[in-house]
């Protein structure tokens, strides 16, 4: 008698595994959308599966090149 393993399709979502890398562009709209109807920022890591400190860090860069374009 065998036991099958079901391997679970999907990502793990687990507290300490959080998404990393490049962002895709899906991920930035709903990052622009959440920061205009002012979500809290673990509000919007939470959603988007990332690092609280990665979503300030990509907030910051929008911003910098928002203000880069203005000039």
């Amino acid at each position: 008698m065998t036991i099958l393993n079901k391997k679970k399709i999907g990502r793990p979502r687990k507290s300490f595994r959080r998404t990393t890398g490049g962002w895709w562009d899906c991920e930035l709209n709903v990052l622009c959308s959440m920061i205009e109807d002012n979500m809290p920022i673990p509000l919007i890591a939470e959603v988007l599966d990332r690092s609280i400190f990665s979503v300030h860090t990509k907030i910051r860069i929008l911003n910098l090149k928002s203000n880069s374009k203005a000039a």
